[in-house]
Formats: C-alpha cells, structure tokens, sequence
C-alpha cells in the first residue's frame, strides 16, 4: 500500500532535482465498471494534457496523482495537433485510444499520422508505447505503427505517485500545423479558430490509463466503496456502471433490507456528480436525498441496462463512489434534535479525570450537599462502522451516575465544551433545540459533502421518499463550482458563497472546539445524551488513526434520597476531626452507547482550595462505617488515584482545626436524667461533657516503649509500646484513629548497621481498653502493592503526602468523652540472619512506628525503658525536647500540628562488662587446663598414704637420713559453684583434729594444705610434728580422706554435671548450632579423659 495522499494535490514536474507546480491536464473522463463477486472494479481514466513547452525541460516527469490502492494495467499516450485533434491511428490496434478520444469527445482524427506530418521516418524496431500486451491488428489500419513514446512520452508509477513522462522530442508545431492542414480534407470548425495565447506554445496529447482499483470496504459492516484518485482539473466526467443488487445480498438484510427496495441500490458519489441533460439519454431511475447528508443540487443518472452513476463532478483528488442496500428509514430520534444515522465502534478505551473543587447544595435535591467536580473525559474510538452510504453519522454518548444525581453548578457555565480530532463535525445535545456544527472547510473536494441517491432498474417505478426539494437550476455544471488551478496558488474556490460555513478555513484535520450554544432556551441536564457529528470519510481505511474527543464541564453530584433517608434515619456521624463531610457518592462516567466493547479508567483527584480538605476514595461495594477494609485511598490536596475497573465511591472532609468551635445547636439531651444503673448513664454524661466548647484536640499523649528480648535470642529483636490518652471530644463517630507512619526509602526495613542484615517490621495489636474494659479494634496492615499491574500516579492509602503507612488502628471507643484509653501494641523485627557467638556484638537500630493522629496533639511524651546489658542512644527524632533519667529517656513535644508524625530512631548496643568479656573464657580454660597438668602428674596420691604404715612416720631413721623436699599448691577456681563442694573434707578433719589435740594436750597440724613430695621420691613423709601414736578416729579419717578419688576431693563430679547440662544458646541457623554443640562435646571429652582416666 501506499501512504496515504493529502487532501490537496497539485501535478509536480521533477527536473534536475527540484520540484516546480505545474498543471497539464485540461480534461478527465472516468468509465468503469464493477462486477459482483470481485474484489474491486476496473477504471479508465482518459485525459488530455496540454504541456507548455517552454517551462518543461525534455524527459523530466510530472506526478498526476498519489498511487495509493491502483495497479495500473495498460497505458497508451497519442499526441494531438494544436486543435487537440488526434493524428491518425488504428482503433483495432490501439482500441484504448479509439475509446479515450470518444470519451474526451475530441474531433475525428486527421487522415494523416504524426509522422507524415512532420516528416518523420517511423522505424520498425521502434518499440510501441503500450505497456503491456497490445492486441492483433484485425483491420485494414493496422499497418499505422503507434507512435514512439520519443515523441509522446509514456506513464508509469514514480514515487507512489502516476506520473507522466515528458518526450525527449518535441518536433516542430509549424512544419506540422501546416502540413496536417494541407491534407485536411473538408472544411472544419478546428482549422478556422484562431489559437489562443496559451496555445500557442504548448504540446498536446491524449492519454489512456486502464487501471484496477479494489474496494476500501465491503458489506457486511461497510457499504460497497470504490475510491478512485484523480488529478486535479475543471473539467471532470465520470460513468461507472454497478452490477445490480441481489435478494441474498451479504449485507445487512435483516437489519436494513426493505422489501420494496429489493432491487434497488442506495449510492452517493463525493463530491457529487451533477447529472449531464441530454436528449438522446433516457432517465432509468430517481434519485432522492436523505437526512444524514448535507444539502446538494446533484442527482444522478441510471442506466438504461442497470444500475450507475454518470456526470460531472468538480475537481477533487478523488472520487469516492458507495453504494449499498437502502435502510428503513426511521423517524427522528425523541429529543435528539436530528436525523442522523448511528454508527457502531468496535473498541472504545477511555479515560474520565474526576477533580472535586468542594461542596455544595442542590437547588434540584431539596438542599442535599453534593461534591463539586471538574469532568474531563478523553475517548479513543477504533473500527467505527456503518453499513449504509451516509457518511455524515452520529454516535451517542451518555453520561453514568450510578444511586446519584448530576446537575448543573449555579456559577459555572451550564454546558458541556467538547472538543474532536479528525472526523469531529460538531454535536448536539437531546431536549437542546439546538445542533453545533464545525464550519465545514474546502480543504479539498475529498471533504466536499455529497448527497444520497436511490438508483432503480430501468423499468422499476421511482422510489417515493422523502427528501429536500431539489432546485433545478443548480443541475447544470458551472464552472464557478470548481476551483481554478493556478501554478503558484495551490487551490481556491468560488462555490459556497452564500453558506457561512464556507468561510472558515480550517482544516478538518486539526482539532476543533465548540460549546452548546448559550442562547438555547431549553437547558438540558448534564444526564442528558450528546450526539457527535462524525465524518465517516476521514476515519476509513487506510487511516488509522483513531476517532478521538474530549467531553469537559463542571457539575454537582449529590446521592440519591434513600429510603433510610426518607424515613428519617439519622446517617453514621463522621469523627469529630472533620467538621464537615458529605455522604459517599458514587463517581459517574461516560459511555459509548453503540460500543461493542469499552475500557474506562476512572482518575479522582483532589483539586480543592484548602489545605484542610482531603478526599476518601471507596471501593464501589462494602459499608464504609461499619467495615475498615472498604477504604481504599485518602487523597491530600494535589493527591490522585485510579479506581478499579467497577469505579468507586468518594467522600469529602474538611479537617478542622484546633480553634475550631463545635456546631451551635444545642446536644443537652431531653427529658429528667437517667438513673445511675441505666445502660445510657454514660451516653447522657458524654452528651453532657459534649456541650462544652472544647477544641478539637488532644491534650497528651503518653508513649512508652520498652524493648523486649525473645527466649531464642540474646539481643532486643522486638519492642512494646503503650499509648495513654483521653478520649477527645466527638459527636460524630464512636471509633478512634491513628496510623503508624514509616519514614525515609528505606523505613520499612530495620537496618543493622554491623552486619548489613535487615529485618522486617510487623505490627501486632496486644489490646485495647477504656478505663480498663476491653473494647473492640480493627488494624489494616498495609502493603506496597502496584494495581493491575502499572504504577499509578498519585498518593494511594499507603502513602499519604510524604507519609508512608504501615498500619491504620480503629479503637471503638464508644461515645464517651475524656475516659482513659490504653492502647497496646507490639513490633517485632525477625534478623534473617543471626548466630549467638556473634550477637554480643551486634548493635540494633530501630526506626519507631509511633502513632500519628488526624488531630493536634498539646503534648506529646515518648519515653523509652532500659534493658539491662544494653545502652541505648535516639540518633534523629524530630521532636522538640529530651529528658533523660538515670532509668529512662524521655523526648517531649508541645502544641503538634495536624496529622504530626513522630519520627524516632533508636540505637542499641551491649554494654561493655567484664562478665560479656569472651577473654574471661580463655582465663577459665587455662586454669582447667593447669588443673588438668597437676591432677595427671600425681593421679595415685591416696594409695601411696595408705600404704604408709603409722609406724613409719615417727622412725627416727628416716628423719636423719633424708631431708624432706617440701611442695606447696594452692588450689583456687573462679567457678563460685563449685566452691562448697571442693571443701567439704575439711570440716570433719577438723572437728577430729580438735578433740585429740584436746585430750592428749599435744599441738598437731593436719595438712592446711596439700603437701606432695616430687616424683622422684621414693617415699612419702608427712611435713609437720606429730606424736607417735594416732588416735583411731583421726586414723580413721585419714583413711577416708586418702582412699578418696582425687576428682572427689576437688569437686569436679559436680564441674562435669554443669558441663554437660550445659545448652548451646538458640541461634538462628540449625546446622551451625549442632555443629558448634558437636565441637563441645569432643572438647569436654578430650578434657575427661586428660583429667579421670
């Protein structure tokens, strides 16, 4: 395919690289015919060009109109004489150029041929200038060979366009003139006229084109179009001959077939085609206009053996020639104000701004507030059809307010302004009485309006229908219908004088914009259905560009009175942070009424003036005060988002401030009090409390978090905060609520610095209570989640402003005012990755979800509990003040702002300690270790004292032969628990010891400490006096204490019982606490078989 044409085309002469206007073609005649069951109908074009010789240059190319659909099949091109009279040439050779002089109705061709008129040798081998197959000659005139196309130059395809090709030759007019004069036989009208300025100096030919061009649409949607591109010229004919309708004709038969209409073609031509008078032509059909188009004076003419269009048709860049079957003719739509046709759309996708401006009352709803709103709805329409031959249609849009009514705001104007692209005419609105119209433009013909004609047989009786009166002095062509060619202005036109609408000069193709008209009388509501006007021409194949336009206008939305309403039922109060709010009402939108399918995307912006008004936005089902999982969005002032696929609901509340008073009707309630035991004493005293004129805030707010450690780890891994506070004044709602608010990218994840490792922050509500009685609550934990797949723009729910929420807490405090509420909450942070050996190390950073209430708070207090083992220090916070205590740290914060966000970062580390010191290990482990060495070197010390006889310690021998080698160890072990068990011998050693000493009156010391003699000793003394005889009880002691093992005597039974109860502390990977549990094991296992085998 070719690209498309513009909608002014002027032939162009390519010489030496540049383009220079030129037009050479001074009449047009158009025969075709189109044969059913084919994908398109053959074209004939013929035409006469006149070339002026001194502004061409020899075998340049001249483009004559854009290629577009056309496959060109043969051409011929035949020179003329300066009185466009054709030089001889065989009609059984070249029948294409026999049918092209008839057609162009030039003289008879002169006897002679042009190259006996210029005394001219014609050549054998000179090739002819057809360009496909030529035909067997078959008559005596075969022997006239065709003119080289040296002399006559030749058509072709050059730059998606039918251009011309000049000769290479031009032989002398003179030499040719007078010798074609000479042999000229009889007087004739030619000769005689005396030739023109412009004549004088140009070459004149005839040219044959046959052409096969397909159809842009077919039924069953479309009707039957055939668009033929022409070159621009003043004198234009055209005949095309249709083949005749069928009673099982493809296209809509059902919908628009009529039985009287059986054999009948609805067919319109544009530009239109202006019957040609003639006497020896018989009338085969009528021809009647319908509504749909504009008004035009032409008509057209049947066949007397068919059905065709035939006549003159101004200068256009193409013709386009539809016909179908006719369609019932149905009465002007109830309230539509025209008769236009409606065409169906294959696809619509849209999309509907919704920007509320405020609030206000209803004039039409008895006083009802309703959300004031900007409405800006920009469609793209695909695929639009319609099966019949009117081109200018209609298409219905609607406007949708589901359970609301839609009016006109007093001040703003009580209209809406639609704008078009290509193809927008105007519109009309039903009840109006009026129809905006875009001023039609000459662009080019291919915009001309046409009419619509009904074709009959030749001998069917002519239609009776209704039509406009044709005037009959308009029939004939004039030439000051069409526009005058000129070389330096591309186009312009005489026709249209008297209409108005000539006189504008936009293009169609710009985007146009008009308003319904103020001076209607009628004002229709904004519910009310808008017609578009279409131009079905411009949004055809090959454009493929889609219908687009825009509908805007201002207008008040209010609910629909319901039957609670209308009964008198008091609507849910709103909380008392809003002072004003209007009840939620459904968004409306536009619709395409004939679409087979539609996409809307529903945008709601917050454009309100104050700072203080924010915008709610619902899903379109669920109770949006008895179920928190219906909020969706909370829009600030600039804020936006885009609802569901099903719409949504929207609300309007206006943020009071803390100096705002409560409204001034009374609330003292009525009637003698209630008793003391009643279930309403709390609602009357609330009411009671209500009558005050206190402002709307909240006097303190008490914050404390304490950090908490888990069984399974050694560091704070979550913290619990309880918020303390009075139960503010409110008359509109029994829930109160806060959020808790992120900060800062990367809020949502807890950062520990030394390890890189995150851990996620999740909420859990532990409780709530007022003046200690449980009461209800509902948290909506949000998430980051994209809808449908795409980001939105805009502020969603989770992230309001520069806010970004975790959570929404409701606490249903009932409508009590000024009693004690405890909230209690709990967030956990789980480290993906832990182990115990590490964590001593570790330092953790918190950034504290706080509670952020809708209103002002006069003081703010966040006071932070101390865990033992840990320091803890507030890197950034944004409140005013600090307190610190040897216990705790407060920080404080007076006179906050609406919807004030405490931003607290807390950072905790281990103390520095010596009992959290791992070297205090290592000490452990060497002195076991020296304990180990000692205890392996003399093993057997208890046998070696009973193997020595009493006798042998008091033998003056070995006193004089041996000096005694003295060894002192003391024993010490840091292990507290160890300590009364390792000494336990000692005290009855003792006690013993005392009694003999006391009763033989001698002094004797029994071993304060151990005393060993070295290895290499052969005997074993006892340092110290004793008498030679022992007591038996002492004997026996020492019995006892000797044969005891030595892990008995140093108390390691129990060292190795606390060993091996010992548990591994939990950490977070199992496999790397098994292993370090297996280490241990075979460490105390080395350690036992050193110290007790």
């Amino acid at each position: 395919m070719s690209p498309p044409s513009t909608s002014s085309y002027t032939p162009t002469v390519m010489s030496g690289g540049q383009a220079v206007r030129l037009n050479v073609i001074t009449r047009i005649a158009i025969e075709g015919k189109a044969k059913q069951g084919e994908e398109g109908a053959s074209i004939k074009m013929y035409m006469k060009l006149a070339v002026p010789i001194d502004s061409i240059t020899p075998g340049s190319t001249i483009a004559l109109f854009p290629e577009e659909n056309v496959k060109i099949l043969t051409s011929e091109v035949h020179p003329l004489d300066s009185n466009s009279v054709p030089y001889n040439f065989s009609s059984s050779a070249s029948p294409l150029l026999h049918n092209a002089a008839r057609a162009l109705n030039l003289p008879a061709r002169l006897p002679t041929t042009f190259y006996a008129a210029h005394h001219l040798s014609s050549s054998p081998n000179v090739s002819p200038s057809i360009t496909s197959s030529t035909r067997l000659p078959e008559a005596a005139d075969t022997a006239i060979p065709p003119v080289d196309p040296h002399y006559t130059g030749q058509i072709l395809v050059s730059g998606y366009h039918i251009a011309y090709v000049l000769p290479k030759h031009f032989p002398s007019r003179g030499h040719g003139r007078f010798e074609g004069e000479s042999e000229r036989s009889g007087p004739s009208s030619h000769n005689k006229r005396r030739l023109s300025i412009g004549d004088r100096n140009h070459a004149h030919f005839m040219a044959a084109v046959d052409m096969w061009i397909p159809y842009v649409t077919r039924p069953p949607r479309f009707p039957y179009l055939l668009s033929i591109p022409t070159p621009r010229c003043l004198h234009n004919n055209i005949r095309l001959r249709i083949f005749p309708p069928s009673n099982t004709s493809a296209s809509f038969a059902s919908l628009s077939s009529l039985e009287d209409d059986a054999n009948s073609w609805d067919l319109t031509s544009d530009p239109h085609v202006t019957r040609i008078t003639s006497n020896h032509l018989t009338r085969a059909g009528s021809y009647n206009h319908f509504a749909d188009d504009e008004s035009s004076d032409s008509s057209s003419t049947g066949f007397t053996d068919g059905f065709g269009i035939r006549g003159t048709f101004p200068s256009t860049d193409r013709v386009r020639v539809r016909w179908a079957k006719p369609m019932k003719s149905f009465e002007e739509s109830v309230g539509s104000g025209d008769a236009r046709r409606r065409v169906g759309v294959k696809d619509v996708k849209s999309e509907m701004t919704c920007t509320v401006r405020g609030k206000s009352q209803s004039i039409d709803s008895h006083g009802t507030e309703g959300i004031v709103m900007d409405i800006e709805y920009n469609a793209f329409c695909r695929g639009i059809w319609f099966p019949g031959v009117a081109t200018l249609l209609g298409m219905d849009v609607g406007l949708v307010a589901k359970n609301a009514d839609v009016t006109w705001l007093g001040a703003s104007p009580v209209e809406w302004t639609i704008t078009g692209g290509v193809g927008f005419q105007g519109f009309n609105v039903a009840g109006a009485g009026e129809t905006v119209n875009i001023p039609s433009s000459r662009g080019s013909s291919m915009d001309s309006q046409s009419p619509q004609v009904l074709i009959s047989a030749a001998n069917s009786p002519p239609m009776a229908l209704n039509g406009r009166p044709k005037d009959s002095s308009s029939s004939n062509s004039s030439l000051l219908r069409a526009p005058l060619p000129s070389q330096n202005v591309a186009e312009y036109s005489f026709e249209g004088l008297n209409d108005a609408a000539a006189s504008s000069s936009s293009h169609l193709g710009t985007i146009s914009s008009v308003s319904s008209l103020s001076q209607s009388k009628a004002i229709s509501p904004p519910g009310a259905p808008l017609t578009l006007h279409v131009n079905i021409n411009d949004v055809l194949p090959p454009n493929k560009a889609p219908f687009t336009f825009t509908i805007t206008g201002t207008i008040l939305i209010t609910p629909r009175l319901s039957l609670s309403r209308a009964n008198g039922t008091p609507k849910p109060r709103p909380p008392l942070d809003y002072i004003e709010t209007t009840e939620a009402v459904n968004l409306p939108h536009f619709t395409v009424l004939a679409a087979d399918a539609e996409m809307t995307k529903i945008v709601v912006r917050n454009g309100t003036e104050g700072k203080n008004a924010v915008v709610e936005v619902y899903s379109p089902s669920g109770d949006i005060y008895k179920d928190p999982q219906t909020r969706k969005t909370v829009l600030q002032k600039g804020g936006s988002t885009r609802c569901s696929e099903g719409g949504g609901r929207i609300v309007l509340k206006i943020i009071g401030s803390r100096y705002d008073r409560i409204p001034s009707r009374s609330r003292t309630p009525t009637g003698s009090p209630e008793p003391r035991a009643s279930p309403n004493t709390t609602r009357v005293l609330s009411l009671a409390r209500q009558n005050r004129h206190s402002p709307h805030l909240i006097h303190s707010v008490k914050t404390v978090v304490t950090p908490l450690v888990s069984r399974h780890s050694l560091i704070p891994d979550a913290y619990a905060v309880r918020i303390n506070l009075n139960i503010p004044v409110n008359n509109q709602t029994d829930w109160l609520e806060f959020g808790l608010a992120r900060f800062g990218p990367g809020s949502s994840r807890t950062i520990l610095p030394d390890d890189g490792e995150t851990c996620s922050q999740k909420v859990h509500i532990a409780g709530a209570s007022v003046d200690g009685v449980p009461v209800h609550y509902a948290i909506t934990n949000t998430e980051k989640q994209l809808m449908n797949g795409e980001t939105l723009e805009g502020a969603s729910f989770e992230t309001v402003g520069s806010i970004e929420w975790a959570s929404w807490v409701k606490i249903q405090v009932g409508p009590s005012t000024g009693d004690n509420v405890i909230i209690d909450y709990i967030v956990t942070a789980e480290p993906t990755r832990s182990t115990w050996f590490s964590s001593w190390h570790k330092r953790v950073q918190w950034d504290l979800l706080l509670p952020t209430f809708i209103l002002p708070i006069g003081r703010l207090e966040v006071k932070l509990e101390s865990i033992k083992g840990f320091t803890h220090s507030f890197i950034d916070s944004n409140l005013g003040h600090k307190h610190t205590r040897l216990d705790s740290q407060r920080l404080l914060h007076f006179a906050g702002e609406e919807l004030f966000s405490p931003r607290v970062s807390l950072r905790l580390r281990p103390a520095k300690s010596k009992s959290l010191i791992p070297w205090s290990w290592l000490l452990n482990v060497a002195l076991f270790c020296l304990i180990f060495v000692f205890s392996s070197w003399n093993t057997n010390l208890g046998p070696r004292w009973t193997r020595t006889s009493p006798g042998h310690l008091s033998s003056p021998a070995i006193d004089d032969r041996q000096e005694l080698a003295t060894v002192t160890v003391t024993f010490a072990t840091t292990i507290t628990e160890c300590a009364s068990s390792s000494w336990h011998w000692i005290n009855p050693v003792s006690s013993s010891m005392d009694s003999s000493s006391s009763s033989s009156q001698h002094t004797s010391t029994i071993f304060p400490t151990p005393t060993l003699l070295p290895a290499t000793s052969p005997r074993s003394s006892i340092v110290g006096t004793a008498p030679h005889s022992i007591s038996p009880r002492l004997q026996e002691s020492l019995s006892l204490y000797f044969n005891m093992p030595l892990r008995e005597m140093l108390g390691f039974d129990n060292l190795r019982i606390s060993f091996e109860s010992m548990t591994m502390p939990n950490m977070t990977i199992a496999a790397a606490r098994e292993t370090l549990s297996r280490y241990g094991r075979t460490i105390w296992e080395v350690v036992e078989y050193l110290l007790f085998s």
